[in-house]
């Protein structure tokens, strides 16, 4: 629509109006539909722990930590084969960094009236908290060594790390 003539203009804009509205109605009800699905799902893990008299912690490192990760790995091998291996590796810090500082707000929102909030550091947390110190610092120490290249053998290396750190937490609560 030509913009030099009056009534369309006064269109465009009712319309770019209507636009900014329904994209900002869109993005609040998406935020609930993944409030709600995330309580649902949560639910049902503390359900499945109580049925399976497993603690919450190893149902939230395998089976929650897999589902919220696979669209990591989707977005990231997408960017990657799109020619952004660099973008895509810096995501790979980044999503879980970002989860880890929402914690600390979400912490905030939930905390009660006396300023504390009890965790309990039972030994798969602790366990997965040493997997964690321990692939991070293989990454900094090995890609260097590496000439700044991220090839096969770290991601077996890595992959090896987190297949040990689950199976030994899985054992923990089994045993």
């Amino acid at each position: 629509s030509p913009s030099d003539v009056p009534r369309f203009e006064t269109h465009m804009l009712r319309y770019r109006a209507i636009n900014y509205v329904g994209s900002f109605v869109g993005f609040v009800l998406s935020v609930l539909w993944i409030s709600i699905f995330a309580t649902e799902i949560v639910a049902v893990l503390k359900a499945l722990s109580l049925i399976f008299s497993m603690s919450e912690t190893i149902l939230g490192v395998t089976v929650f930590a897999f589902g919220n990760s696979i669209g990591d790995l989707v977005s990231n091998l997408t960017i990657a084969n799109m020619g952004m291996p660099v973008m895509a590796f810096g995501a790979c810090f980044g999503g879980p960094l970002l989860s880890l500082c929402s914690l600390g707000l979400s912490s905030l929102l939930n905390m009660p009236e006396e300023g504390k909030l009890r965790v309990e550091f039972t030994t798969t947390l602790k366990l997965n908290l040493l997997a964690l110190f321990s692939t991070l610092v293989f990454i900094v120490v090995a890609v260097p060594r590496n000439g700044w290249k991220f090839d096969r053998a770290m991601g077996v290396c890595l992959i090896s790390i987190w297949a040990v750190a689950v199976s030994v937490s899985i054992l923990l609560e089994v045993v």
